[in-house]
């Protein structure tokens, strides 16, 4: 690649995208020296791309050091939100939908992305209409998803029924425990639990729904890497964080009731009051 981009007189680019969707360990203790291979060859340029929660975890001092960051913060505003959704669905052959873009949802890459596959898997090119209400958007999500998971049940609706139950279990496990993660083992044992009864897969069914982009792992950044034969624990949060927002709040909300007052006492909310300071 070195000698192409020499005979060609244009700087090669090595580019890797995402590298925090994977082998965390394996980034963290051979990045540095990639990036030496690719950068001591004088025609060519090394560029990563990570989440910035990541980095930390990822990318070691010494690779830091030696390296220019650029900071992307894509998207920012509305108008570009849609304009990038419109471009998106056009490129993908998916009408836009009649109504306007009211639902933060439509400008949302892993939603498109779910939504417009499910969607050309069926032949169909156009979102259904009356998705006015978060329900009613986060319903169809999940019906797309659950149609096309690569297994024997895609194009029914025989899955939709098991994902909501895990969806919502692993919701509820994270507003019991009072945090935005369940832990692997216990993620494990909800989602399978919601799939009992239906054949299992080549892969766990928390496996396939990691796979499929609803959610996604994550390394415990509470833990430093000690041993490189030990793995670091992974937590499992949802990949759609404003889908992982909603359901962890109607969680909440169903532990309150007219007996049993949301800020008082013992009350299911007043740790919200007592993280930010707020006494009664």
């Amino acid at each position: 690649m070195n000698a192409a981009a020499e005979a060609s007189c244009v700087r090669g680019l090595v580019a890797i995208d995402a590298i925090n969707e994977g082998g965390a360990k394996r980034w963290r203790n051979e990045l540095g020296a990639l990036a030496y291979e690719v950068t001591r060859r004088p025609w060519l340029a090394f560029v990563v791309a990570c989440r910035s929660e990541y980095v930390p975890y990822l990318v070691t001092d010494g690779v830091t050091q030696q390296a220019a960051r650029v900071n992307v913060q894509g998207f920012t505003t509305e108008e570009e939100q849609e304009r990038a959704a419109q471009v998106y669905l056009d490129n993908r052959g998916i009408l836009r939908p009649a109504t306007p873009w009211l639902s933060p949802e439509f400008s949302n890459p892993l939603f498109l992305r779910t939504t417009a596959t499910s969607l050309e898997a069926e032949g169909r090119r156009e979102y259904p209409t009356g998705l006015h209400g978060t329900k009613e958007v986060f319903r169809f999500y999940l019906q797309t998803a659950g149609r096309h998971l690569t297994t024997d049940y895609d194009g029914s609706n025989d899955l939709f029924a098991p994902l909501a139950r895990a969806v919502k279990g692993l919701a509820a496990c994270m507003a019991h425990e009072r945090r935005d993660h369940v832990l692997l083992d216990e993620a494990q044992s909800i989602v399978g639990g919601a799939f009992s009864g239906f054949a299992p897969q080549q892969r766990t069914w928390l496996e396939l729904l990691r796979l499929r982009g609803i959610l996604r792992f994550d390394p415990d950044f509470s833990e430093e890497p000690e041993d490189p034969l030990d793995p670091p624990n992974h937590l499992v949060r949802f990949a759609f964080q404003r889908f992982q927002d909603h359901l962890v709040a109607e969680a909440l909300l169903d532990e309150v009731t007219p007996t049993r007052s949301a800020f008082v006492n013992s009350g299911p909310l007043v740790f919200l009051l007592e993280r930010f300071g707020y006494s009664e």
